[in-house]
């Protein structure tokens, strides 16, 4: 079944609310679309295996080869608050590597309010290793501003897990899997900053470094902070693009048999109820 391309077509329409991009695979055009609400846009994918597609949790995701593999999604403007929700899957653990980000640079040092969801390798300050982390730096350009919280889920290579960042006013929340999951957490009740003008990329740092060895699948980003009830829905395997099923009723004469046109092929559809003069499906 091709996915949702707005909140009516959807089977979770609450999910759309504040969702400024969803980057799928599942999308038509070999996947490599990011879907609005306004609009439709593609990112520019970069490296030697431009991200073939690939099996995902219930879905289909991206390949990122560690070396070279990147996306340029642009720039989303968003509120001061955000949420990020995706799935990946590590197929190494050797280095740091950027899931989505947002920044001026490979290690989010310089410019203002730079941002990123990570694969840390080792946690500074701490003895942590092997983590994912969320940090924002220089929050409206002050270098001692900033916000981070690193997961205690440590991941294994091979194994999905949902990973969810929520910023909103005085709260920085990790999810792994659709419970809050913290092991380390630094200044996490600033407020966001402002939005600035970088680009978002997927699968590194900037795309300068920072390359994901492994796969993406969902990367949603959402204008406003998800509720804990929302990122239990999206872990749980509920999707805004999750298309509604089909209510469709066929009127005919007994003993004709139905062969409904304009549903696909192997589309899930409700339970048939038989009533007088009709079927509905």
């Amino acid at each position: 079944m091709l996915p949702a391309t707005n909140p009516t077509q959807s089977r979770h329409p609450a999910l759309w609310g504040g969702l400024l991009a969803a980057w799928s695979a599942d999308m038509p055009g070999a996947g490599n679309r990011i879907v609005e609400p306004a609009n439709q846009l593609h990112a520019i994918w970069a490296g030697q295996d431009q991200h073939p597609i690939v099996a995902g949790p219930g879905r289909r995701g991206f390949r990122f080869d560690g070396v070279n593999d990147t996306a340029n999604a642009g720039n989303r403007l968003a509120t001061s608050q955000r949420s990020i929700a995706l799935w990946v899957m590590l197929s190494a653990t050797a280095a740091d590597a950027g899931l989505l980000t947002k920044a001026s640079d490979s290690a989010f040092v310089s410019g203002t309010n730079t941002w990123g969801l990570f694969f840390d390798t080792n946690v500074v300050n701490t003895s942590l290793t092997n983590r994912f982390c969320f940090i924002e730096r220089r929050i409206n350009g002050v270098a001692s501003n900033w916000a981070q919280v690193c997961s205690a889920t440590q991941p294994v290579i091979g194994r999905w897990y949902h990973v969810v960042v929520v910023r909103g006013a005085g709260r920085t929340e990790l999810y792994i899997d659709g419970a809050r999951d913290e092991a380390y957490a630094q200044n996490t009740t600033s407020a966001p900053g402002s939005e600035t003008a970088y680009n978002h990329h997927l699968g590194s740092f900037n795309g300068a470094g920072g390359w994901l060895s492994g796969r993406l699948a969902e990367v949603l980003l959402y204008a406003r902070a998800l509720s804990p009830a929302e990122v239990r829905m999206l872990a749980s395997g509920a999707s805004p693009l999750e298309r509604r099923r089909p209510n469709v009723t066929l009127r005919t004469a007994s003993g004709v048999t139905l062969s409904p046109t304009g549903i696909a092929s192997g589309e899930a559809v409700g339970t048939p109820t038989v009533q007088p003069g009709a079927v509905t499906i």
